[in-house]
């Protein structure tokens, strides 16, 4: 980390990662003279990427929240799915927070 970037404004992912003030180091896709130019320009600036704003959501306690929640949305679609079967209360009701997935996978699964 900490390694400064230039890209091609591809489609999905560096203009997610490329933003606030590392976007001008985003160039258009098959510009070759526009990415030497790029990658000149990041050499001279030396950006400080260590605040990057892709950091924070790439952080591991980010990135497990995000699971956590599809986790608990995959059980919501299980449970309404096989409900019948498992003889499950529905807890939609429920916050994604206070979900005791433990209890529903435990139920589900064993």
């Amino acid at each position: 980390m900490g390694t400064p970037v230039v890209s091609t404004n591809c489609t999905f992912g560096p203009s997610e990662i490329l933003t606030g003030e590392l976007s001008k180091y985003l160039v258009p896709v098959q510009q070759s003279e526009a990415l030497a130019n790029a990658v000149k320009q990041v050499l001279a600036d030396k950006p400080n990427v260590e605040n990057a704003d892709i950091l924070k959501q790439v952080q591991a306690e980010q990135v497990a929240l995000q699971y956590l929640a599809w986790l608990t949305k995959l059980t919501y679609m299980y449970v309404n799915l096989y409900s019948e079967r498992f003889e499950v209360v529905a807890m939609q009701s429920l916050p994604v927070t206070r979900l005791p997935i433990k209890y529903i996978i435990s139920t589900l699964f064993f």
